[in-house]
């Protein structure tokens, strides 16, 4: 498992470094300053982000292009048991 500590641990200035407890001998596998340690956290941030963005566009229902946007709306289910049996009814039509 890895985990963060201080590089030095007599000046908590220098910045962290982050280790793997399954071979403590070997010194620590990066260390950085504190600007890029909250870099690197905003890239982590920003690509969970990015993540969640594609996820909820890949949970998106197409519509097909023969539909206009008014007859789309009128035909989308409102409520979730609306959505089950418009869902229902389209496996059942397979």
């Amino acid at each position: 498992m890895l985990y963060v500590d201080f590089a030095r641990p007599d000046d908590t200035l220098a910045g962290v470094a982050i280790y793997d407890d399954s071979s403590p001998n070997f010194g620590p596998l990066v260390v950085m300053d504190w600007d890029e340690m909250h870099r690197l956290i905003l890239e982590m941030h920003s690509l969970r982000d990015q993540r969640d963005v594609h996820v909820r566009r890949a949970q998106l229902t197409l519509v097909p292009d023969i539909m206009d946007m008014a007859t789309a709306r009128d035909e989308m289910p409102t409520t979730m048991e609306e959505y089950r049996i418009m869902a229902d009814k389209e496996a059942n039509d397979e």
